[in-house]
């Protein structure tokens, strides 16, 4: 009878509290978002298919680096899709009050970190390829960067690759950050409840036990 009266205290709190039922929410923005993304990204990587490349660059790299749908997928899809697939898990649970909130926050957090470096990788390979790698005196090149460098520019910008799509594509990776952070800080806080309520719930385990006790 204790257990089910702590149990009880604990998930009425934690997941009747109003952090917790804004998390369904924010999965599916999350969700939403991440389509958007993943439609962006497939449009970007088809036209930075299609950009024409920098044969001095090539040479100046040593070697010639040509488009890989492999690399395209990954660059592009794999946050946008993990993040389509946990919002497909998580939203109903969190619906149906199922899932913890300790696993709430482990999931946003996790996907915070996912897409703090995507994020940053989008906007650094459009906009600065160079900028994380260190220029090689002895063989005159950048001996690492982004696939962008090696494509022809126009006003600083990859020829053939809208910038309108390349905009977007950086936006929305920056969004899906804020929608990450938010959605710690509401997870963080239905944890909080979580905790509050289990501590809380010992004396009041001890009273109904007792009067448990005095009815039998």
């Amino acid at each position: 009878m204790v257990g089910f009266h702590r149990r009880g205290f604990e998930e009425y709190g934690a997941r009747e509290s109003r952090p917790y039922k804004v998390l369904p929410l924010i999965e599916t923005v999350a969700f939403f978002v991440a389509i958007a993304a993943l439609c962006v990204g497939a449009e970007y990587a088809l036209q930075l298919r299609k950009a024409p490349q920098d044969g001095d660059k090539n040479y100046d790299h040593g070697h010639s680096r040509v488009f890989s749908n492999v690399w395209a997928i990954f660059y592009c899809g794999t946050a946008p899709v993990v993040t389509i697939i946990l919002a497909i898990i998580d939203t109903p649970l969190y619906i149906r009050k199922t899932a913890s909130p300790i696993w709430a926050l482990v999931v946003a957090t996790i996907m915070a970190a996912g897409w703090i470096p995507t994020a940053v990788m989008w906007f650094v390979c459009n906009y600065s390829p160079t900028l994380f790698t260190k220029y090689d005196s002895k063989l005159h090149h950048y001996p690492e960067r982004c696939f962008q460098w090696t494509l022809q520019t126009e006003n600083d910008e990859v020829k053939g690759v809208s910038s309108a799509i390349t905009i977007a594509m950086v936006a929305l990776g920056f969004a899906m950050i804020v929608i990450y952070l938010v959605y710690i800080c509401f997870a963080a806080a239905a944890v909080h409840v979580w905790r509050y309520y289990s501590e809380e719930s010992v004396p009041m385990i001890r009273k109904v036990s007792n009067q448990d006790s005095a009815v039998f």
